[in-house]
């Protein structure tokens, strides 16, 4: 009995794989925010900041990383 009670609630693997589509003013919010977050980590890794050159790198990629995931964002 347990098996036909397993079966009936499985939902098909067609229905599992519907992909989640985000409307175009959340695709531009999200856009400029990444990319405005990252914009101020580039500013603020630029060398006549304050801090060792180590943070100054570290806020570098965090900035470059920002800004690739606001350019998937605005693709995918």
């Amino acid at each position: 009995m347990e098996a036909t009670q397993k079966e009936k609630t499985q939902t098909p693997p067609e229905a599992q794989k519907a992909e989640y589509q985000d409307c175009l003013g959340c695709r531009i919010v999200g856009t400029v925010a990444l990319s405005g977050v990252g914009l101020h980590a580039l500013n603020a890794s630029r060398a006549h900041k304050p801090g060792s050159p180590l943070e100054r790198r570290i806020m570098g990629t965090v900035g470059v990383a920002f800004l690739i995931g606001g350019a998937v964002r605005a693709i995918m």
